[in-house]
């Protein structure tokens, strides 16, 4: 668990508000992420209406909020663990799916496949 700090039981009341403050920040920008993504991917829809931009480009944006959306989640069970004991175990069934979902849409974002294309394409021909 690359960048995350997990408290063990009875450790110093200065490291966990240190955790605490780190990951709170963490959470502050996921937060700012997801409402940026999601308010320029409705200004790009509202731009594809007057034929200025391509809807494809909206739902990218759309999919760049799901994957922040999936992080911010991640990132306030981390939070949560270092307040309420999860059970590792219980932590990576919850955080695995996350992550994948955020990786699938980064990876649909950036490298769309052709049949993902043509999907999105075919999306594109009808009225925004």
């Amino acid at each position: 668990m690359t960048g995350y700090t997990v408290l063990a039981v009875g450790a110093p009341a200065l490291l966990a508000e240190r955790v605490l403050v780190s990951q709170s920040t963490r959470l502050v920008g996921f937060a700012w992420c997801i409402y940026e993504c999601f308010r320029y991917a409705q200004l790009i829809r509202k731009r594809a209406r007057l034929g200025l931009a391509l809807p494809s480009l909206a739902h990218r944006f759309r999919l760049w909020g799901v994957a922040c959306s999936a992080q911010f989640t991640g990132a306030l069970i981390m939070l949560l663990s270092t307040v309420v004991p999860i059970p590792l175990s219980a932590n990576y069934l919850i955080q695995s799916p996350l992550a994948a979902a955020a990786v699938i849409c980064i990876g649909l974002a950036f490298f769309p496949p052709a049949n993902y294309i043509r999907w999105i394409s075919a999306d594109d021909s009808r009225p925004a």
